[in-house]
């Protein structure tokens, strides 16, 4: 088992209502990320977030601190310490970052059993801002960096074991690659906060190119 510096996500069961369906599961789904969005909106606060080296501008907890990171990349985390959830937005070159596409990159974390993970919702089309995309969760079990211990210095009966989470991942293919944005959060804290995801998603919007 590895060790996870942040951690993982969780299966909401949402049911999509049958005039939905009817619409196809891609644009199911970006609707009912809209629903869950306004009502992330109502209930916490959200900030527009924009950066002059990321092609697209979106809406962010407010609360969440944005971790600095170079390049194309977004790093939100709950506030916290240790395992607090977190939201990553990443980009991947085609052939140049570990994979041939998007496509490679599915079938690597969604087509393969692993001995500490395994996969809770099979990749499904979504929309994001406008471009198809696909999404999956799986569940991955992870052995804590710092172990509880007690008073005496030992570790704690039934307290040091793998700590499970859960990842949300949703591919969105670009010109020449891919993005990768994903929300993880402990079993138990993962439906939480996931409206805070969706929120993102449904607010993402692409810049347009720049004018020739």
């Amino acid at each position: 088992m590895g060790i996870h510096p942040v951690l993982g996500w969780r299966d909401h069961g949402e049911r999509v209502p049958e005039a939905m369906r009817r619409l196809g599961p891609a644009v199911a789904a970006t609707a009912l990320m809209a629903l869950s969005g306004a009502s992330f909106a109502a209930e916490q606060g959200a900030k527009r977030w924009s950066d002059p080296s990321v092609p697209f501008t979106c809406d962010i907890p407010a609360d969440w601190e944005l971790v600095p990171k170079e390049g194309l990349h977004l790093v939100l985390r709950s506030p916290g310490a240790g395992s607090a959830p977190g939201i990553h937005a990443d980009h991947y070159v085609d052939r140049k970052d570990g994979f041939g596409s998007w496509k490679d990159y599915v079938g690597y974390y969604a087509g393969r059993r692993r001995r500490t993970a395994r996969l809770v919702a099979k990749p499904s089309p979504v929309v994001v801002g406008g471009r198809e995309a696909s999404r999956f969760e799986r569940i991955e079990s992870f052995m804590p960096e710092h172990p509880p211990r007690g008073a005496d210095g030992g570790a704690r009966p039934g307290r040091g074991g793998p700590i499970e989470v859960k990842n949300a991942t949703v591919v969105v293919p670009d010109e020449g690659g891919f993005w990768v944005l994903s929300y993880s959060a402990q079993v138990d804290d993962f439906k939480k906060h996931l409206p805070r995801f969706q929120r993102l998603l449904s607010s993402l919007r692409w810049n347009a190119p720049p004018a020739p």
